[in-house]
């Protein structure tokens, strides 16, 4: 029941004062006689399966907080993940959905001295080493080497290496070999591996081969 009073002055004012009663009592619940010494103590804490690297992640369908283990996703449609300061060891796989690029050029490396990469598995057909390209020949199976284009030669020779083991070459278009040019270079007759072992370069004055 409300408390209700009268105050009056000496002016004959009078003003009425009531006590309003709470209409609702907000506390904590907890387990029944139980005191608290673990987060399981709390009836909304499910600590089920808390393991090392857990957090409390708040679960809406069971209205209960629980444990769960790290996982970082991020959206980087729009904002970049930035972490600085430090470093980020994995230890698991890490799939990858976008182009994995360092962020400033000729400034990073991939891998060691002495932690090196084990092997290297490339889907593509060419691999850039400082400018310098070497390729794969999906329809012949020969491996090319194309040296950088420069000014002074914009339209390097390319290096063919065989599937039975002769060098041959192919005249490329800034830097780039046709499939032609590869069909052709690869049904002439090369240069063997014991052939060019068996120059004699002192005694070549000129020509071609």
């Amino acid at each position: 029941m409300a408390l209700t009073g009268t105050i009056s002055t000496g002016s004959g004012i009078t003003a009425s004062v009531q006590a309003l009663k709470p209409t609702a009592v907000v506390s904590p619940s907890f387990e029944s006689s139980t005191t608290i010494d673990e987060l399981n103590d709390i009836q909304n804490v499910d600590t089920t399966g808390v393991q090392d690297n857990s957090y409390l992640v708040y679960d809406a369908y069971s209205s209960k907080w629980k444990a769960e283990v790290l996982d970082i996703s991020h959206d980087t449609a729009n904002t970049p993940l930035f972490i600085s300061n430090g470093e980020v060891d994995v230890a698991a796989n890490v799939s990858v959905t976008g182009n994995l690029s360092p962020s400033s050029d000729q400034e990073y490396d991939l891998g060691t001295s002495s932690n090196r990469w084990r092997d290297l598995y490339l889907s593509g057909s060419s691999m850039n080493l400082g400018g310098v390209e070497m390729q794969a020949d999906s329809v012949n199976g020969g491996v090319i080497f194309i040296p950088k284009v420069t000014g002074t030669n914009p339209d390097p020779t390319a290096v063919i290496f065989k599937t039975d083991g002769q060098i041959v070459t192919a005249v490329t278009s800034g830097g780039v070999v046709s499939q032609a040019a590869l069909n052709a270079a690869n049904s002439s007759v090369g240069l063997s591996i014991n052939d060019v072992a068996g120059f004699d370069v002192d005694n070549i004055n000129g020509g071609s081969f």
